[in-house]
């Protein structure tokens, strides 16, 4: 794409050295707030539960129009949280990340970014609500209900952040709680099958996730990202206002304003060096994998798209983000394999989890996978497919079974090797199972605990062992009970006691 802006005076959006990627305006004292923001009012934040005593006074103060009142509840909610909290989006730039994966660690590296040009920048997504800093609050949702989205940005704005990241669910879409934010940059990460127990139909999962786009329609105010190796893309990218200035990624693409020009991947760090509209850069990152490589590349066009101060600062603040919460994090205990816990989930990430650790040529892969209760069961006999495909070993356990017996949900997950459960129970607990037809070994454990220490004890030196499904998840939900459980503290448990054993002689 060639690019033909030129900078604003004053500019609309980042910095003075938005010169690659800004448009002239009619109205120069229009849109003075910068994608990196701009100083505003500071406002009191205010506690939810103070606004739920007051909600019907903030409904009249905002003058509210009756025939609104006939709206849904949530929409009244939403659009009286944004006039109770002074509309706090407004004063600050507002990046919306949506796809199937990569939101968290680009939300992550976008964040980072933003710190290394000194600017104060807050976060909502699926590992934590980082309201200044490295000040968190636990995550509930992926985008928060549509008063605590309001409450969280005030509180950002008040404690003086510029800007906000936010990972965009098809469920928070859908459903409105981000109707009222005002979004200045939209970011299209990739589309796989996933949520259809809640939208029903891809079409309708792509359609709630199209609307973050729709509100891409002023070119000086807007900016759109979108990763064209994906067969969506096009899709995307008509939504809103095609005037709309577009920032595009690609691993394959080279068509892309922002791709890799070579990188390389090995268990330690990732190197790319990436060919921008301003210049190449060079990148050493500790995330680890192609996947992640997707994900940085999301993060600089970002940093293109809103003008950041120099290709070096949208380098440093990429590499300053060295590990992610539960996203191809690395356990170590000075054992001889490699263990990795990830938040994979969906077949897709599943999948490209597994190539990227098949590429760092190990012995072994010993993988341990479940799938969620209450969730797409479509997926739960292509995820062990999937996993016994590109696993020397794979252990199928329970993963968050909610409602559902755990054994039903294994026996779904062994339909996709012509298994069922029945085959397993005949065994007893250490007794030898027979390899598939590939050769492969595959295991069933319903307790999770037992499924991670029994993959820990079957490591031997040169293997990969790969947990995947949880993540930075600390809970285990079964029935109506909720426990704590982090694979991550499990692993360095099973890790140490087999260190312990294996000192022993």
């Amino acid at each position: 794409m060639a690019f033909s802006f030129t900078l604003l005076s004053p500019p609309t959006l980042l910095s003075p050295h938005y010169n690659q990627f800004s448009l002239k305006t009619r109205h120069p004292h229009h849109h003075r707030r910068h994608l990196l923001g701009e100083p505003f009012r500071r406002l009191p934040a205010i506690g939810v539960e103070k606004f739920q005593q007051i909600h019907c006074q903030a409904a009249r103060d905002s003058k509210v129009q009756e025939e609104d009142f006939r709206k849904n509840e949530s929409d009244l909610e939403e659009s009286n949280a944004a006039s109770f909290y002074r509309y706090p989006s407004k004063n600050m730039a507002v990046i919306g990340i949506t796809g199937t994966n990569g939101k968290t660690t680009t939300s992550y590296l976008i964040k980072g970014m933003y710190e290394a040009m000194g600017l104060r920048i807050g976060l909502l997504g699926t590992v934590a609500y980082y309201v200044y800093g490295d000040n968190k609050l636990e995550s509930s949702y992926t985008t928060p209900d549509a008063v605590l989205v309001q409450n969280l940005m005030a509180k950002m704005l008040h404690n003086g952040s510029k800007a906000v990241v936010m990972e965009v669910s098809s469920q928070g879409l859908a459903v409105g709680r981000c109707n009222m934010v005002d979004f200045n940059v939209a970011v299209f990460t990739n589309l796989t099958r996933d949520h259809l127990d809640f939208h029903v139909t891809e079409e309708e999962y792509r359609k709630a996730k199209a609307k973050l786009f729709q509100m891409m329609v002023d070119p000086e105010r807007h900016r759109k990202v979108v990763n064209i190796d994906d067969p969506n893309a096009h899709f995307f990218i008509a939504q809103g206002n095609p005037d709309v200035p577009l920032v595009t990624f690609a691993m394959d693409n080279k068509n892309a304003d922002v791709h890799p020009l070579e990188f390389e991947l090995s268990l330690f760090e990732t190197q790319v060096l990436v060919n921008t509209p301003r210049g190449v850069l060079k990148i050493s990152s500790g995330l680890l994998g192609r996947h992640n490589i997707y994900n940085i590349l999301a993060a600089v066009a970002v940093g293109i798209a809103v003008g950041a101060d120099s290709l070096e600062d949208i380098g440093r603040g990429i590499e300053k983000v060295d590990a992610v919460p539960g996203r191809c994090e690395v356990i170590d205990e000075g054992q001889a394999f490699g263990v990795i816990v990830d938040y994979a989930h969906t077949p897709d990430a599943v999948y490209r989890l597994l190539d990227f650790v098949r590429e760092l040529a190990p012995k072994r892969i010993i993988t341990v996978l479940g799938c969620g209760g209450d969730r797409d069961q479509w997926k739960r006999p292509t995820m062990a497919k999937i996993s016994t495909d590109k696993s020397e070993v794979t252990i199928l356990t329970s993963d968050n079974p909610r409602s559902e017996d755990p054994l039903d949900i294994l026996d779904d997950m062994l339909a996709g090797v012509g298994r069922t459960m029945q085959d397993y129970l005949k065994y007893e607990e250490n007794d030898y199972y027979p390899p598939l037809p590939n050769g492969h070994q595959l295991f069933v454990h319903s307790t999770r605990r037992v499924a991670i220490r029994s993959a820990v004890a079957m490591g031997k030196e040169g293997d990969m062992i790969v947990v995947a499904g949880k993540g930075h998840e600390t809970y285990l939900i079964q029935g109506d009970k909720k426990e704590f459980f982090d694979d991550r503290e499990e692993c360095r448990d099973a890790l140490k006691y087999v260190n312990v054993l294996s000192q022993a002689g």
